[in-house]
């Protein structure tokens, strides 16, 4: 998520556990430990546009490096407490923040390297936006009284009210599921794959996709709260089978990066442009039922690709993008 609500997250679950003298500084130990795993934006190629997207929320994310970032956000949060708690207690502290940060991006969609080495699996639980301002408030409103009042207890409040919240994500996703998997058998299609993303800073509405025989299709999903769902029919693209790769998709490095892009996209990959070639990313779009993506790959028959974005918002398109949340028709 983003690094605010990171580094809240990180700041919480310590706060929740510590004592009357030591929650200040539990605050400051869980901030750098929740911040500390998006460090690895820093790890950069020039070379290689592709390494940039997948070493985000790679190794400093996954679940056997949670002692070694605690122990390195221990040390950088001792520099700045050392005289006022010993170390062990601010290990305990920063390891409890370092550990919320590849849980937390788990629950996102963008995909989260949680069982490396074990695994390349992007975990992806869907059931948060990158951005949600309802969840980050929670946190910040309990942490802030929690700090002022010298209060654990209500840090803990807090802690189970951000959880709720990503609980009901769980259910909001599984309940959009069911109703985009209940438009696609009405159209008489065979599901192979389904997915469904809630939209920026919200859970209500979600962008929903689903494969079958070839095909992509998009659709929006607006959960009503006070009135009917309702599913906002979308756009219908091919899926990308990349010519002279089948087999080994490592015979040739443009194959491979293909490969590579589709594993950072979980196999959502279309040709959104073909001169210029442009392979799109099909898991986020400016509005949820259209096709256009955020970035793409950008491929050349001599060199590396590129990484193009796609991200201007036009006053139309957000204007598209309220109404829809709101339950009207775009």
């Amino acid at each position: 998520m983003d690094p605010l609500t990171q580094g809240l997250t990180g700041i919480i679950v310590p706060q929740s556990i510590a004592d009357k003298k030591t929650i200040r500084y539990a605050t400051i130990a869980g901030l750098t430990g929740g911040m500390l795993p998006d460090i690895d934006v820093f790890i950069h190629s020039f070379s290689d546009p592709l390494f940039n997207l997948l070493i985000h929320r790679h190794f400093t994310h996954s679940l056997i490096f949670i002692p070694i970032g605690g122990a390195i956000a221990a040390v950088i949060a001792w520099l700045l407490i050392r005289r006022q708690l010993d170390f062990k207690k601010i290990y305990l502290y920063a390891t409890l923040g370092y550990a919320t940060g590849g849980l937390l991006d788990a629950c996102t969609s963008y995909g989260t390297y949680l069982y490396w080495p074990f695994s390349d699996h992007r975990v992806a639980w869907d059931n948060i936006a990158i951005i949600d301002p309802a969840y980050s408030l929670i946190l910040f409103v309990f942490i802030i009284i929690a700090y002022r009042k010298k209060a654990r207890r209500l840090a803990g409040i807090g802690l189970i009210l951000g959880l709720c919240y990503l609980m009901a994500g769980f259910a909001a996703r599984d309940t959009a599921t069911r109703l985009l998997a209940d438009t696609a058998e009405r159209r008489g299609h065979n599901i192979e794959r389904i997915r469904v993303m809630p939209t920026i800073g919200n859970l209500i509405l979600w962008r929903g996709v689903y494969e079958t025989n070839g095909m992509f299709h998009v659709d929006a999903v607006r959960l009503g709260i006070f009135s009917a769902h309702h599913v906002y029919t979308g756009e219908t693209v091919q899926k990308y089978q990349p010519p002279g790769c089948s087999g080994n998709p490592f015979k040739t490095v443009y194959c491979r990066d293909i490969r590579r892009f589709s594993h950072f996209a979980d196999g959502y990959v279309y040709k959104y442009s073909e001169k210029p070639l442009i392979i799109g990313d099909l898991r986020y779009a400016m509005l949820p039922h259209q096709v256009k993506p955020l970035w793409g790959l950008l491929l050349k028959p001599q060199g590396c690709p590129e990484i193009r974005y796609f991200t201007g918002m036009s006053p139309q398109t957000l204007k598209a993008f309220w109404r829809m949340l709101a339950g009207q028709y775009p």
